[in-house]
């Protein structure tokens, strides 16, 4: 960042060089001509103080610049702060699904060796979706039979 060097002149210094230069061009001409040379050197003047203090006010927009920049900082710590906490959650979320998964084939598995009879008992506690799940895993034969051991109502929920 460039930094902006201000230069703002004391009030002293400006009528200071005012009355400078109206005694100087009190010397030199004492028309009317002089008296607007020494109000044009004033105008001057008050030009190069309005000048610095616009300046002066470029000077203090750096420090907010630089508070922006200290909370873009800030929002990245936390943001990394928060991925550290949740990695853990989405890692045990993830072993859950993959629990539920193994879980599940090994259900699919045991009912793929029941009778249709016995396998209805047990499904008939579970959800349509979660049945649906399952003979969707079995081979067709088994899943077949099973369905057909289901009430009617129920099959027809389940293949929809």
């Amino acid at each position: 960042m460039v930094a902006l060097v201000s230069f703002k002149p004391s009030v002293f210094e400006i009528v200071s060089a005012a009355h400078e230069s109206a005694i100087a061009d009190s010397t030199h001409n004492t028309d009317s001509t002089g008296i607007a040379e020494v109000t044009h050197g004033i105008d001057s003047i008050k030009d190069i103080h309005s000048n610095a203090d616009s300046l002066h006010d470029e000077n203090t927009l750096a420090p907010q610049g630089e508070g922006v920049t200290s909370k873009e900082q800030n929002l990245a710590e936390k943001k990394d702060t928060m991925m550290a906490r949740s990695t853990p959650r989405v890692a045990a979320m993830t072993d859950v699904d993959s629990l539920q998964s193994v879980n599940k084939k090994k259900m699919t598995q045991m009912i793929e060796l029941m009778n249709p009879e016995n396998a209805v008992k047990i499904l008939n506690g579970m959800s349509d979706p979660e049945i649906k799940s399952i003979l969707l895993n079995l081979k067709r034969k088994q899943a077949s039979k099973i369905l057909s051991a289901l009430s009617p109502e129920r099959a027809v929920r389940i293949m929809r």
